[in-house]
Order: structure tokens, then sequence, then C-alpha cells
């Protein structure tokens, strides 16, 4: 009887919408309500740690998560009618100091007009040659405003971080490094790059650092630093790139308005610092769809530029104004 009383209760909360529920947690963790709904609570806090488990609340840094795709899954709880779509509240998912092994998270949740900050502190996520990505940003809302901090990214076959959607986000001082199938030893899986994006705009990589990024086999010089396909208005700012075995940034399919600039770049890149490319059915068999789009307007400046890497350097050529370390003149950098 009791049981069912509590039911009908959380029902006509729900219905009144007196604000969102944290979920139906695991009951293991005994939270029940939590301070994230509590009005006067103006940024929700979770904990997560590589000695923590899955089954605690994660509300404290004594009771720390273990993973941060639990972290995700329970942000996502807390909104019934419409999953992951936010909390109306700012979110700060602190990562405790550590290696997280085979650590793969997709990250769905965010909100609209709410930051979500991932906040690492000597805090290393190790793929162990994992064929995954470090992190896939999936989010549910267009504007997704996730902000990645201080966190290394190694082992993961494929790459670091992949950005699917959104735009709003932000990539601070995070480093990627011993990326691809040169170190894993598995030439069937070439890693793409450090960063990919797909779909977003207004995203933010600053400070970050690219080392050792390299594929073997069939795979040399696919891999990249940075790859911004089919998105506007991204900026890469004051990071580094070196021993990078592809062209360090990779322009795709209609890649609009895009800067990188303040950066350094030293023995990186297979053909340029910077190139552009599209899938084209009369050069390219194997095209997923449609002809790809030309990118415009995406402006190169202000790096500095210290010769590609060994591997490629008698295929490296200066096209368009990728050599220069000034701004560039071109309306289009493409080679």
């Amino acid at each position: 009887m009791g049981s069912t009383k509590l039911r009908l209760a959380l029902v006509a909360l729900v219905g009144t919408g007196m604000g969102p529920l944290f979920g139906l947690l695991n009951p293991a963790s005994g939270i029940g309500l939590t301070l994230c709904t509590d009005p006067s609570v103006t940024v929700c806090k979770l904990w997560v740690a590589s000695s923590g488990s899955d089954s605690n609340s994660g509300l404290s840094a004594d009771r720390p998560l273990r993973t941060l795709q639990r972290a995700n899954d329970l942000l996502c709880q807390q909104t019934l009618l419409r999953p992951c779509s936010g909390i109306g509240k700012n979110v700060k998912v602190i990562l405790a100091p550590g290696t997280y092994p085979n650590a793969s998270t997709v990250w769905s949740y965010s909100d609209w007009n709410y930051a979500t900050q991932i906040v690492g502190q000597d805090v290393v996520m190790d793929g162990r040659h994992s064929t995954d990505w470090g992190l896939h940003i999936a989010p549910k809302s267009s504007r997704s405003n996730i902000q990645v901090f201080y966190i290394k990214w190694t082992r993961y076959l494929r790459g670091g971080v992949i950005l699917g959607g959104g735009r709003h986000n932000r990539i601070y001082r995070n480093t990627f490094y011993r990326l691809g199938s040169y170190y894993s030893k598995k030439p069937e899986t070439p890693a793409y790059a450090g960063i990919y994006m797909f779909d977003n705009q207004d995203t933010s990589i600053e400070r970050s650092v690219f080392v050792d990024i390299l594929n073997s086999g069939s795979g040399y010089g696919l891999e990249h630093g940075v790859y911004i396909t089919h998105s506007s208005y991204n900026r890469v700012t004051g990071s580094t790139f070196s021993n990078v075995g592809g062209d360090p940034i990779r322009i795709r399919d209609a890649a609009n308005y895009n800067t990188i600039s303040g950066s350094a770049f030293t023995n990186t890149g297979r053909k340029a610092y910077i190139s552009d490319w599209r899938c084209v059915s009369s050069a390219t068999k194997t095209c997923p769809g449609p002809d790809e789009s030309l990118s415009w307007h995406n402006s190169f400046r202000d790096n500095v530029l210290r010769g590609p890497h060994p591997w490629h350097s008698s295929g490296f050529t200066a096209r368009y104004c990728y050599d220069l370390p000034g701004p560039c003149p071109s309306l289009r950098i493409a080679g």
C-alpha cells in the first residue's frame, strides 16, 4: 500500500511540473531526490574517481562514481519527460586525479541555456588501444555548451574526442598523445584525429596539445590533429601540434569560416599544415553519399611553422597560403 502511494505521489509531482527528479536511480545508491533539484543550488556537481563505484551517488568527493559514462546517465535520468535535455542549471563533473583505464564515454546530456563542465586534474583517459573514441559528445540539444578541461587522452585507436553535433562547445588545455596504429601495432585500425568534429558550430579548441599521432601501414597520412567536417565558425587557438603524420588540420565538406591561429606546428603534416578535402564519386569510389561540397572562407594565420613530418617531407607542398605564418589572403584555402 505504501509503495503504491509513493508511485502516485511521484507521478503527481511530474504531472504538475514541480521540477525534475534525479531520475529513478539505482536503488542501491540510496539517493532518491538529490541536492541537484534544490532551487537554491546553482551548480549540480558530480564527482568521479577511478577508485569509485557506479553504485555510489556521485554527489560528494567521498562517494564518487567510477565512470564518466555513469555521470552522463544519471544526469539524463533527471529529465524524465525529455531524456538528456537539461535540468535547468549549470553542471560540473569533477574527475579526481588518476588514470582511467578502458575509459570510453558517449556523452549525450546537455542543456540549452546552461554550461556542462567536465573538469580533470592530472587525469589520464587511457583507452588501452580500444577501437572506440575516448569521448563521443553527441548532445540531444542543438546548443550543447559542453566544456572539457585539463584531460589527457591516449591509446585510442580512432582518436580522442569526437564532437557529433551541437554548438558552443569548448575543449581547453586537453592533451592528445600516442594515438594511432603505429603505437597499437594494429595497422588495420588507423586513427582519424585527436579531435574530430562534424555538424558543429562555434566550438573552441584552446591551448591544447596534439603530439605523437601516427598510423602505420595503409593508414600513413590519414591521421590528423583536428578534423573539421561540415562544421563552421569554429576556432583552434594557442595549441601545439608535433609528430602528427597526416596534415595536422583537415577541413572537409562545407566547413566554412573556421579559424586556426596562434598555434605551433613542428614536424607535422603529410602535404600541408592545413588541407581541404571532399569526397567526390568520380575520384573516390567509396564515397558514403552524394558528392561533398567545397569549403570556404577559412583562415590560417599567425601560426609558427617548423616543417612537415619527416616521413612525408618529399611530398609536402605549400599550396595557396598554407605555408604563410601571416594572414591568408585567399578566400578559400583549398588544394
